[in-house]
């Protein structure tokens, strides 16, 4: 019993002046485990809360990290799914989400609607540590909790492991090096720690530095994003900070591209893996940016680095690099003034203005005929350069002369595979959105999608679900059009995205299935669905 409670105390403590250490409750009684921090890379956006694990299960209550009312509840289909703010006496804001389900006082103040988001007019107090709701799937993502503690501006802020109970005394993890041209194509090198006990030799600059590392919290494997991260040039015992990012609020605002920071090509959630860039490379400033000088790339000369990079409890890791650089001027970036429409073949590439990080000479280009035949592609397009990234997405366009079974892909860069890009069709021309270059295709899918006859069995404490796997494997499933019939009446459709699984109701005997891919290619399968 008394390991028990050293494992529930008190973890979470919030690195801002208006709150203490050690004030916060758990909001779960299992052991706690991050599986996510602060501000990591989430595709175009940045992580706002911590993920805590719930063993892969659903179910498990949820509790209020302190005294306060209930301020927002609301549930959508992917994001948060479902989702409860209660606001507390400093004027704080705490968020729980992907919930399974709310407590019963709670539950009172839900619409009886699947779809809300509702700011209650009827004031209900809950005490700290008080259930207030039960842990799920819901809104993005397989089992787990996001919890958010947002100031009073409504700014997410960081938690992390307070020092009483489980400890977190591990630094950051930096894996590897990247020394990449700066504002421009070229040789790239890559450096692993053990690599770095000798100078390495640049015959033409200037370049710029990227570093791959994650965080652990205490023994657990999972990789999570780090707080702070410096670039330094020591030079006859003075250190000049060339890079500083502190990745310490999120500001709802100004949404500050995660392309900024992160190389979005070599970083990856699954698996994971996060490529930092420690230099500025768009016109556009960050405010996680704190100290810049040169825009952290590297001219002609001598430079003796090192990388400092730490986590949330300020455990700090370092690596040093002697990089000499034997031609070539760090330039600033300057604002994109070039052509806003590209052509190639049947393809079109449309930016939106001033999209472009900065100004480069941006073009399309055909598809290896070799990677046409390898990957039976009807026609192929590459958007370059591979360095510049876009502020706004871009709009790829195919004129077609079927309009029939195709659909646009893209290549995975992780592993050179080919895969479904989300089409949209209008009279004699397919599109895509495109968030930055790339290469881009054409395929045909002639495959409905798959309806399995094996059931899914979900089991968590409060809840077991029956699911259907539903899945396409060229074009995708088009969700709109997912039916399903239990003893031949209609039902709502529960679909869940991450599973690939159509939820099937208690009761629903005989399920009758009905399912398209983008491209209209349909399949049905009746099945025996008993719970």
């Amino acid at each position: 019993m008394q390991k028990t409670s050293v494992f529930v105390c008190l973890l979470i403590v919030l690195v801002v002046k208006h709150v203490k250490p050690n004030t916060l409750h758990l909001p779960l009684k299992i052991p706690p485990r991050v599986t996510a921090s602060f501000m990591e890379y989430r595709g175009g956006h940045f992580h706002g809360g911590i993920d805590f694990s719930t063993q892969q299960i659903t179910g498990h209550p949820v509790y209020s990290l302190d005294f306060g009312t209930v301020y927002r509840i609301k549930n959508v289909d992917r994001g948060e799914g479902r989702a409860l703010y209660l606001k507390h006496s400093n004027g704080y804001i705490s968020v729980y989400a992907h919930l399974e389900d709310f407590s019963d006082k709670i539950k009172k103040l839900v619409p009886d609607t699947k779809i809300f988001d509702i700011y209650p007019e009827t004031r209900v107090e809950v005490k700290k540590g008080e259930h207030v709701a039960y842990s799920g799937e819901s809104g993005a993502g397989l089992p787990h909790l996001h919890v958010e503690y947002r100031d009073t501006k409504n700014h997410p802020t960081p938690l992390v492991m307070s020092e009483f109970g489980l400890k977190d005394k591990v630094p950051p993890t930096l894996t590897k090096i990247r020394i990449v041209p700066y504002l421009a194509s070229g040789e790239e090198h890559v450096l692993l720690p053990r690599d770095l006990n000798k100078p390495v030799e640049i015959a033409n600059g200037p370049v710029a530095i990227q570093v791959e590392g994650y965080d652990s919290f205490g023994s657990d494997p999972g990789k999570c994003g780090l707080a702070k991260i410096k670039l330094v040039l020591l030079k006859d015992e003075q250190e000049t900070i060339l890079y500083e990012a502190d990745f310490n609020h999120i500001d709802f605002s100004d949404r500050v591209p995660t392309a900024q920071h992160f190389d979005r090509l070599r970083t990856n959630l699954s698996p994971t893996f996060y490529t930092y860039k420690l230099y500025r490379d768009s016109v556009w400033k960050s405010k996680y940016v704190k100290n810049l000088r040169e825009e952290g790339a590297l001219g002609v000369g001598t430079h003796n680095l090192k990388i400092r990079a730490w986590d949330y409890q300020n455990n700090m890791s370092s690596l040093a690099l002697n990089l000499v650089v034997h031609s070539g001027t760090v330039d600033r970036p300057k604002p994109y003034k070039g052509p806003l429409r590209f052509d190639s073949g049947r393809f079109i590439l449309e930016l939106a203005q001033n999209s472009p990080s900065h100004h480069t000479s941006v073009s399309l280009n055909k598809v290896d005929t070799k990677d046409l035949t390898n990957h039976d592609l009807l026609d192929g397009v590459s958007f370059a350069p591979s360095y510049i990234w876009l502020k706004s997405v871009a709009s790829l366009r195919y004129s077609s002369e079927l309009m029939g079974k195709e659909y646009f892909v893209r290549r995975n860069h992780h592993n050179g595979t080919w895969s479904a890009s989300g089409t949209q069709r209008h009279v004699n021309e397919l599109s895509t959105s495109v968030s930055g270059p790339g290469e881009y295709g054409i395929k045909l899918d002639q495959r409905p999608p798959v309806i399995e006859g094996q059931r899914l069995v979900i089991r968590g404490l409060r809840l077991t679900r029956v699911m259907i796997r539903i899945y396409d494997r060229d074009s995708g499933l088009d969700r709109s059009s997912i039916r399903l019939q239990c003893n031949k009446k209609n039902m709502v459709v529960d679909w869940d995205p991450d599973r690939s699984a159509l939820e099937i109701p208690a009761g629903c005997g005989l399920a009758l299935i009905s399912a398209c891919d983008q491209v209209q290619n349909c399949t049905e399968r009746e099945l025996e669905s008993r719970h």
